[in-house]
């Protein structure tokens, strides 16, 4: 099984993907962590990998260098996820019925409470 969380920058996704991944038994990959590298030269402190080098997918950390360029990123960033333009939630309509949304942190964490029941359920 393979799960893709998207969401606005600062939303949680992270935070709710390693709960989940912990609840399930499973393991968590970042795609922060896949995509980018770190890059202290760059605004942001990392850099998008070329995609020969993604290719081989190596893990590290991924680690944002706070500044008032990154700040406005996410704010592109959101606003794009958030009116559309970026096109994610048009691709996620192609599979609605495999889609979950959470729009609120009660959602998260009622979804994760079930995955507990329903793993609690499953060990019995």
């Amino acid at each position: 099984m393979k799960l893709y969380i998207t969401g606005a920058v600062g939303s949680g996704k992270s935070t709710f993907a390693r709960r989940l991944s912990s609840r399930m038994g499973v393991p968590c990959t970042q795609l922060d962590e896949l995509v980018h590298v770190t890059d202290p030269a760059a605004p942001w402190g990392n850099r998008k990998r070329p995609k020969e080098e993604r290719k081989n997918f190596g893990l590290e950390a991924c680690i944002y260098r706070p500044n008032i360029a990154m700040l406005r990123g996410m704010f592109r960033w959101a606003k794009a996820y958030d009116d559309g333009s970026n096109g994610t939630k048009r691709r996620l309509v192609q599979n609605a019925e495999k889609v979950l949304v959470l729009k609120r942190q009660r959602d998260a964490k009622a979804m994760l409470a079930s995955m507990k029941r329903f793993q609690s359920a499953r060990m019995k």
